[in-house]
């Protein structure tokens, strides 16, 4: 169990919700500028740019594992099926 109380936790996680929020607030915003400048069309654009942007954690996660040694979590978070 951790060593911080629940308040401190549910407060932690609260800050964490709106940092989502706000983040994904600019990142349309920033989805919308760059359809209109690149003329890519809203569709397109969304999915490219939010596409991208939701696989940045899995991303991390392989890099940190290549980069650390763990070469069978890397290759098996590549070639994980969903599901």
């Amino acid at each position: 169990m951790s060593s911080w109380g629940t308040p401190a936790l549910v407060l932690v996680f609260a800050l964490a919700g709106v940092a989502t929020w706000v983040a994904g607030a600019f990142l349309s915003e920033a989805t919308d500028v760059l359809d209109d400048r690149f003329a890519l069309g809203e569709a397109v654009g969304g999915m490219l740019l939010l596409g991208l942007a939701g696989s940045l954690p899995e991303l991390a996660i392989t890099a940190s594992a290549a980069l650390g040694g763990h070469l069978s979590l890397a290759v098996g978070n590549l070639l994980a099926i969903p599901g």
